[in-house]
């Protein structure tokens, strides 16, 4: 049986979305859709893509890589204008350099760009089989182990940039007053350097797991209004603004249209699960833990209880332990699990979309499978693999029926919009 031929099937047999082999359906053009974020959020230019974690067209793009791998130093000789003036009216470079570090791109997204040296698990080399398979319904002009390799270069960049929005000082407030919009446009947060939440680390602490089961039994208020964010972080609800600013930094998400993007905004729920997760599985933890210190604990009684609640604290990282998840792995599994074509409320041109991106991740997560695991494990870890996501999806909706029942019996202090959203997304 060759190996080929098994790389084949397991693309169309393991794949979470239907292959299509015969007549391919019409594309919309997604470059000409006037979305809130279609335009460059440096010059107002038509945008081609998300570029080192901006929105942007291919001259700033470029202007802004050249700038900083030749380590360009600009002045700027014009006084009394202000810096998006002076570029568009004198093309002042300074100016513009400004307008792209303001808009949020990420001067070490071009580092990353040239040499992946001292991140782990960055020297493999595609396997043969990959060499003679094009992406599905498209024709590039590059090998695809180079275009693999780029797509997977930058989905480390911004995962690496999640991360650091974790632990910095951004801490957005849960306040009733709170709505998905504030939350869901404009640029990715994750090109901007808020700082370290603390110069050194948070002395480890206890949080006691009060399972939602039982606040519904017992019919107990949940309310946050009180919570000191200047000591902790709200967690449960921060982990989902931050994966919000993950999905807004993917490539694709500036061709949705507005009401996808709501849609796929409001699905970060499960995003979130996923990213504790392996943080928790990273730093050797059997249950949740967090960056502030927090790790969640439970009595016996709890557990003989609610041992769902328990399990959603756990299920995740033990399915992560038995495979031996690494980063790519876990960065490739995160946008499968973001690009559910499923979701209600797509049109059929982002459905389509969300089948293509998803295609290209699990296209790209199979070769980095059989190049680190080896053909004849490869295809049996890579649905292990896909399994760790099913996981997720379980304890997600878990966690959002407890939620929306919670709502429904007014256990909730105050009706927050954006937690509403997020808990009824489906």
């Amino acid at each position: 049986f060759r190996a080929s031929s098994l790389v084949r099937n397991i693309c169309m047999e393991l794949s979470l979305v239907p292959v299509q082999t015969t007549q391919t359906p019409a594309r919309k053009n997604y470059r000409t859709n006037k979305t809130a974020d279609s335009e460059c959020s440096v010059c107002g230019k038509p945008a081609t893509g998300t570029h080192y974690l901006s929105v942007s067209c291919n001259g700033c793009r470029s202007f802004f890589r050249r700038s900083i791998a030749l380590e360009k130093r600009y002045d700027c000789k014009r006084a009394g204008f202000g810096k998006k003036e002076c570029f568009l009216r004198h093309r002042c470079k300074q100016c513009r350099m400004a307008l792209c570090l303001e808009s949020g791109m990420n001067p070490e997204g071009v580092q990353t760009e040239g040499t992946m040296e001292d991140r782990p698990n960055d020297d493999y080399e595609l396997p043969d089989d990959l060499h003679e398979m094009t992406p599905l319904g498209r024709h590039h002009p590059k090998p695809i182990e180079q275009t693999l390799d780029r797509f997977m270069q930058d989905l480390l960049m911004i995962e690496s940039a999640h991360d650091r929005l974790r632990i910095s000082k951004y801490t957005p407030m849960m306040n009733p007053e709170l709505v998905m919009e504030e939350l869901a446009y404009g640029p990715s947060k994750l090109g901007i350097d808020f700082g370290p939440m603390r110069a050194t680390p948070y002395p480890p602490v206890s949080v006691y797991l009060f399972p939602l089961e039982i606040a519904i039994k017992k019919r107990v208020v949940s309310d946050f209004s009180n919570f000191d964010y200047s000591s902790r972080k709200l967690w449960t609800f921060q982990d989902v603004v931050y994966s919000i600013e993950f999905i807004k930094a993917l490539p694709f998400f500036h061709l949705l249209d507005y009401s996808s993007k709501r849609v796929l905004i409001a699905s970060a729920l499960a995003c979130s699960n996923l990213t504790s997760a392996f943080y928790s599985y990273c730093h050797h933890s059997d249950r949740t833990c967090y960056p502030d210190g927090g790790t969640m604990s439970w009595s016996a009684e709890i557990h003989a209880q609610s041992p769902d609640s328990t399990r959603f604290h756990t299920k995740t990282i033990a399915a992560m332990r038995e495979v031996q998840l690494d980063t790519r792995e876990y960065t490739l599994l995160k946008v499968m699990l973001i690009c559910n074509p499923l979701l209600n409320g797509l049109t059929p041109n982002e459905v389509t979309l969300l089948q293509q991106e998803k295609e290209r991740s699990a296209k790209t997560l199979l070769s980095y499978v059989l190049s680190r695991r080896g053909v004849t494990k490869g295809p049996e870890i890579y649905a292990q693999l896909l399994s760790v996501i099913d996981v997720v999806y379980k304890l997600t909706t878990f966690q959002r029926n407890q939620q929306i029942t919670m709502l429904g019996l007014g256990l909730h202090k105050y009706r927050i919009p954006f937690n509403e959203e997020v808990f009824y997304s489906s």
